[in-house]
């Protein structure tokens, strides 16, 4: 799937014209309008990413994206059925595990009704049930929404980022997309990137990604604090809690390599677990949900395909592919 990137940026015209090198080694280039002060560069990986477990642990939300716009889908466990769900990025399930929200793409007209590559997302929310057209929940065109974290509360949080002057942080609202609460924000010299948002299963915490960072949140008037030491040349994110709370596992970005990580949630006590990204923790079994990189070859090239994983983290065992092979993108199916 195409994945978003903070990084520094150059102004050349009036543009800003940004470049990451990719983890496959591909690079990217985005474009925003000048002065906005955030560039997200976009690289795009095909595959399954941004797992996502229900409530019971029976079924697994994903994004899907096969050169075609991304897909949101979901896996039963129990009776190995697949489904598309709508199209859409990063799922999170309701409390109840009857609906979803997740993010999708905009691209807005450039200035003056020209075209620009600056993505914009915001937030919809589609019923499973009755199967009926995603409401949107978030309509901001001066930022984008992303990464939402469906709470026990019933609210919905998700990370904002709009620049240099507009800013960014956390926020929340109802899934009517009202009620809108900021947890925490920044802007001007103190902005950074902010991501991926995660409560703890008794909804008292929060840790989130912030810059090259990750933070806990105690709740509205607790400062966050800081449990990680990131650099540029080594940044975490995309946090998830276990389901006890004791423990996060996070994505620790170390040069183009990327890998899994626990670590308690005070900070300490970090260990590797696997190569891949994405973590999340299943709610019933002491296993985690990732997603691994897998280099494939094509007549046009080399390039990297995004599979899904589980690994048992009770004890000494080699992940494995979530889906069987029939259910899998072709590049991910091991001969």
């Amino acid at each position: 799937m195409a994945r978003p990137i903070h990084f520094n940026a150059a102004v050349i015209g009036l543009v800003w014209s940004c470049f990451v090198l990719a983890g496959s080694g591909a690079t990217a280039e985005a474009r925003v309008p000048f002065g906005s002060g955030i560039c997200t560069g976009i690289f795009e990986n095909d595959g399954d990413s941004s797992p996502a477990f229900s409530p019971d642990g029976s079924r697994v939300a994903f994004t899907r994206d096969l050169l075609t716009d991304p897909a949101i889908m979901v896996w039963n466990m129990r009776t190995h059925r697949l489904r598309r769900v709508a199209a859409g990025q990063r799922p999170s399930w309701s409390p109840d595990g009857k609906s979803l929200v997740f993010n999708r793409t905009i691209t807005p007209a450039g200035p003056g009704g020209g075209t620009c590559i600056y993505k914009e997302d915001d937030l919809f929310v589609v019923d499973l049930r009755s199967g009926a057209t995603p409401v949107q929940v978030t309509d901001t065109p001066d930022r984008s929404e992303s990464s939402p974290s469906w709470g026990r509360n019933g609210r919905i949080t998700y990370a904002f980022n709009g620049g240099l002057a507009i800013g960014g942080g956390i926020a929340s609202v109802n899934r009517r997309g009202s009620n809108l609460r900021i947890l925490v924000s920044a802007s001007g010299s103190d902005y950074v990137y902010f991501a991926s948002p995660s409560w703890s299963r008794d909804g008292k915490r929060l840790v989130y990604a912030a810059g090259w960072d990750l933070f806990v949140s105690g709740g509205t008037r607790v400062r966050p604090k800081r449990v990680t030491s990131g650099i540029q040349e080594r940044s975490y994110m995309e946090p998830a809690w276990s389901p006890g709370g004791g423990r996060i596992a996070f994505t620790q970005v170390e040069g183009f390599t990327t890998s899994v990580h626990l670590m308690r949630s005070d900070g300490r006590g970090v260990h590797r677990l696997a190569d891949g990204l994405e973590p999340v923790w299943s709610p019933i079994t002491q296993s985690i949900v990732f997603v691994t990189e897998r280099r494939v070859s094509h007549p046009s090239g080399p390039t990297t395909e995004d599979c899904l994983y589980q690994l048992r983290i009770d004890r000494t065992a080699i992940p494995r592919p979530l889906l069987p092979q029939s259910k899998q993108p072709a590049d991910c199916r091991v001969s």
